[in-house]
């Protein structure tokens, strides 16, 4: 008995050490001149979201997240935080919820219990097989410029709001 508890154990520690999903060996940002996917989808409020919301900032985090990930809901709260802060420097906040299709009621729930008032998206089908289903593990954040350009590097695993003010600060210096 007492192995098969050290044996579970073992079993919940390596699935916490690698996050809360893996989906592929690929980076799906190649380098940073690659682009965002091109879509056509809603947001957690079920109205029409394009890729067109890149053009609105100079910079646009997009953190893709899921509501079965404890690390993701923990995260929520920064990036709320965040988004308030970074607004003045027209830097964007979106959320992409990896699990959004099916779950988007559970979704919202989550959001408007940690206040989140940036938007989240619900990826299509197309944005799920295009970006979703490369990522190695959630949540995963990305910097989209305002051209739709990913630029920087992928950043997986969750981060602390001075983490991302951080690495935003250096996205707006080198995109200046």
């Amino acid at each position: 008995m007492k192995k098969m508890g050290m044996f579970f154990l073992f079993v919940i520690l390596c699935l916490t050490a690698v996050g809360c999903g893996s989906n592929a060996d690929e980076d799906p940002t190649g380098n940073a001149s690659d682009l965002f996917p091109r879509f056509e989808t809603v947001d957690i409020d079920d109205q029409p979201v394009t890729d067109d919301i890149f053009a609105e900032h100079t910079l646009t985090l997009v953190n893709v997240w899921g509501t079965y990930c404890e690390p993701c809901k923990d995260e929520l709260p920064a990036l709320q935080k965040l988004s308030q802060e970074v607004e003045e420097l027209n830097v964007g906040v979106v959320g992409l919820v990896s699990d959004g299709i099916g779950n988007n009621t559970i979704a919202l729930r989550m959001l408007q219990e940690y206040g989140v008032t940036y938007l989240n998206i619900v990826p299509s089908d197309e944005l799920n097989k295009q970006l979703i289903s490369r990522l190695p593990g959630i949540p995963s954040s990305l910097f989209v410029n305002s051209k739709g350009e990913i630029v920087g590097d992928l950043v997986v695993g969750a981060r602390a709001q001075e983490q991302f003010r951080e690495m935003i600060n250096q996205q707006l210096a080198e995109i200046r």
